[in-house]
């Protein structure tokens, strides 16, 4: 009975190694490769649009900074969400490659402008430029999202 559990233990434990080598090593081709990419970049694009209307009702005094700001937090971790799941992504072909890449920096670009957005919540606000400037930004992000979730479907 000894003799089993020293045998069968170490050798479970190398077919458990080998089966999540054998995932992981492993790149995905073709739609596989490009949906959880398209998947993540929807995710995004939605925080994105969720930020630009949170953003215009608290511009439109509709919104109070509060309700705003925990919105813009929620969308952070939308966001932090669609970068893992984009960093973790293992395309196999070059170009499924070079569009991770390309998403991989529209939503940094897109968290980064939904920060300025919550810190501009969290500000005085009354400047105009840098109303104008939290709004383009966001503007600019759903731009740079749609981009590539269009390239992610003509692939």
């Amino acid at each position: 009975m000894t003799l089993v559990r020293r045998v069968a233990g170490p050798a479970a434990a190398a077919v458990a190694v080998a089966s999540l080598a054998s995932c992981s090593l492993g790149g995905a081709t073709g739609t596989e490769a490009t949906q959880p990419l398209g998947d993540a970049v929807d995710a995004a694009s939605s925080a994105v649009a969720t930020s630009q209307l949170a953003t215009d009702l608290l511009v439109r005094h509709r919104a109070t900074a509060t309700v705003v700001d925990t919105a813009l937090l929620d969308q952070i971790h939308v966001l932090d969400s669609s970068t893992f799941a984009l960093m973790t992504a293992l395309p196999g072909d070059p170009a499924a490659i070079d569009l991770r890449g390309d998403a991989i920096q529209a939503v940094a670009d897109a968290a980064a402008a939904v920060a300025d957005a919550r810190a501009w919540t969290n500000s005085a606000r009354t400047s105009p430029a840098r109303t104008a400037g939290v709004v383009g930004s966001l503007d600019d992000s759903a731009d740079a999202l749609d981009e590539v979730s269009a390239a992610i479907e003509g692939s």
